[in-house]
């Protein structure tokens, strides 16, 4: 006992000399930098992205300038049958436990720091477009899956970026060799595929936009799935946007924006957007905007989160299975809109639900709905609101509006009109439909206006970044009244305005500006210096398009 005593104090002082690992951080400049350099500082900057996340390990820090940057790394040679690779086979592997950051200045300076950082403005595009001809409706040459991530702890960070163009169309049984316990299947994760066979797959993403990828199969944004562990990843102020699950055959068509699965799932999603995405199949696709799938408890946990103009077979805005277990998600300060189902010829009565179905085929179906308004969504049976437990079935709504549902409690009267709720929103007959064309901040007579509970208003913003809780009692959904009328289809900066109508852009400016106009790859389409004082139309191709002033400012506009 004395000996060990005595030691003691020695192993504590070799512990406490141990060498600590230094955090990296590393920097990316597509503009100037060079692959021979050490990316240690912007003047040394790599070139491409890989080349940073090659080297970081974890707990580096890569930063990344605006640019297009497009995936060079191959996960494997071959695939299962021996086949080679191709160039489509190319991702970003992003390691655990590495934060990732988007937005900084196309050309900085040593001295650029994260207050430099704004990665709406300087904006970082991860694209699968390889050819750049996404604008011509050129996609099959895309990537299979713009990034991957393995075995994902909360530490591995993607923050600021477009990730635009990943197109994972392959057959779902198109598996990689390279390392059986990591297979990944092209059919699934168009713009992430996020996998884990051991542990938990939970990787933190924020401040992104994801649009216009495809999979064949599931997740056509984001494909997130832990084998055997927990499906928790945390997302924070993303946008999904105009993606697509779709399959030709009587299989997949899961997820269309996002896909997450797990032997149990805990997701979080804080002031996200989920609209204008698809799943679809010949038979039953699930979850047009998301899709949360579980063996035991399927819990997610959405905030301050808008669910518009989504399509699928069932659950046109989202759906929520547990296999074995109780499938109780909590929606707290949710819109839900605009939505569709189409339960093609399938009789099952868990095929269908316009805005959300809540399933638990042996256990219990216990959704928690706070603050949250579903309505004029369209089904073949369900237009709002599909909830069947096999095992039982507890709902717990709270100030809550569910049309067509009479709740009672402190919840609106589900005949309660909506013609007067939202600014400008779309119609469910018209899904897939975008929130970047549709407004669905409250207009000054919407009955949704002081009807939530306190107690649940838990963020000081609501989705817009707007103050929450305004005039003493917050109001239901995922946007606060800020007691004005809100803008229609328009957005506005300073003397400059901007909409679109049946395949127009209008600007109307009232300075002298510089104009420029880019597709979703990043493609100049106009450029037009020493715009004067007027309003101006512009014709343009169906799609997404960022339009910039002379200060930098952006916006995207949608052109239908």
């Amino acid at each position: 006992m004395k000996r060990i005593l005595f030691n003691l104090p020695v192993y504590m002082l070799l512990f406490c000399f141990l060498p600590l690992t230094a955090q990296t951080t590393y920097h990316v400049n597509i503009n100037n930098g060079d692959d021979t350099n050490d990316g240690l500082k912007w003047s040394t900057a790599f070139e491409s992205l890989q080349t940073a996340l090659d080297k970081a390990k974890a707990r580096d820090t890569v930063w990344v300038s605006s640019g297009i940057y497009t995936p060079t790394k191959k996960y494997a040679d071959k695939y299962d049958d021996g086949t080679p690779t191709t160039d489509r086979d190319c991702s970003f592997i992003i390691p655990d436990s590495v934060v990732v950051m988007g937005g900084f200045p196309a050309n900085p300076s040593d001295i650029t720091g994260l207050g430099s950082r704004d990665w709406k403005t300087n904006r970082t595009i991860l694209s699968g477009d390889l050819y750049g001809d996404d604008l011509y409706g050129m996609n099959v040459e895309n990537a299979y899956h713009v990034i991957i991530l393995f075995d994902a702890t909360p530490e591995t960070v993607l923050d600021g970026f477009y990730i635009v163009g990943g197109n994972s169309n392959a057959p779902k049984t198109a598996f990689y060799n390279d390392n059986i316990s990591y297979p990944i299947t092209h059919g699934c994760g168009g713009a992430i595929y996020s996998f884990s066979n051991i542990t938990v797959a939970s990787p933190t993403l924020r401040n992104l936009i994801i649009q216009s990828n495809t999979a064949s199969y599931e997740g056509g944004g984001l494909f997130n799935y832990a084998f055997n562990d927990d499906a928790s990843p945390e997302i924070t102020h993303v946008e999904f946007i105009n993606n697509k699950a779709e399959s030709n055959d009587n299989e997949g068509g899961l997820g269309g924006g996002l896909c997450i699965e797990g032997t149990t799932n805990h997701a979080k999603l804080t002031n996200v957007i989920l609209s204008g995405n698809s799943a679809l199949s010949m038979a039953s696709s699930r979850g047009g905007g998301a899709y949360f799938n579980s063996i035991n408890d399927c819990k997610p946990e959405i905030q301050n989160t808008l669910i518009a103009g989504n399509i699928a077979n069932a659950g046109g805005g989202a759906y929520f299975r547990s296999w074995a277990g109780t499938t109780a998600p909590v929606l707290t300060h949710v819109t839900v809109s605009g939505n569709k189902a189409m339960a093609q010829n399938n009789t099952d009565d868990s095929e269908d639900g316009g805005g959300i179905s809540v399933i638990a085929p042996t256990g219990s179906a216990d959704p928690v709905f706070r603050n949250t308004a579903i309505c004029d969504n369209a089904g073949d049976k369900q237009n709002e609101l599909l909830i069947i437990g096999r095992g039982g079935s507890i709902p717990t709504y709270s100030s809550s509006f569910i049309k067509g549902m009479d709740l009672g409690g402190t919840n609106l009267d589900g005949d309660t009109n909506t013609e007067l709720m939202f600014a400008y929103p779309g119609n469910a007959e018209n899904a897939p439909t975008y929130s970047t064309y549709y407004n669905y901040q409250l207009r000054l007579e919407s009955p949704l206006i002081n009807k939530g509970d306190n107690t649940y208003a838990t963020l000081s913003e609501d989705l817009a970044g707007q103050t929450r809780v305004y005039n003493g009692t917050v109001d239901i959904g995922a946007y606060e009244s800020q007691g004005k009328e809100p803008v229609n289809n328009e957005t506005i900066f300073g003397r400059k305005t901007i909409w679109s109508h049946d395949g127009y852009l209008y600007v109307d400016v009232r300075e002298t500006v510089t104009l420029r106009i880019y597709s979703l790859n990043g493609t100049l389409i106009k450029h037009i210096d020493n715009l004067g004082e007027g309003t101006y139309n512009y014709t343009l191709p169906q799609g997404l398009y960022f339009v910039t002033f002379s200060n930098g400012t952006a916006e995207k506009v949608v052109i239908r």
